[in-house]
């Protein structure tokens, strides 16, 4: 079993009494302020009423095709070097 130590997001640690969560769309363990959205996330089989997820899956969108079909945006990681 793996226990929940720091959330992804802001990777701060969790004390024993905090309440984790997990996003419903990727998986990944957060801590209450970085789960603070909700969408309905149907393909991953919690139907079509919104429920918690983190910023980042709130962020990504999608668009209807031609075919009705859902297409996801591409995320893209922008990397400054200094």
């Amino acid at each position: 079993m793996c226990v929940l130590q720091e959330c992804y997001s802001c990777h701060r640690y969790f004390n024993d009494q905090e309440k984790k969560h997990h996003c419903r769309a990727c998986g990944e363990g957060f801590c209450d302020e970085c789960t603070q959205y909700t969408k309905p996330v149907p393909e991953r089989g919690w139907g079509p009423s919104p429920v918690r997820v983190c910023e980042t899956c709130y962020n990504q969108h999608t668009h209807s095709n031609t075919n009705g079909k859902m297409l996801k945006e591409k995320q893209c990681l922008l990397v400054i070097q200094t």
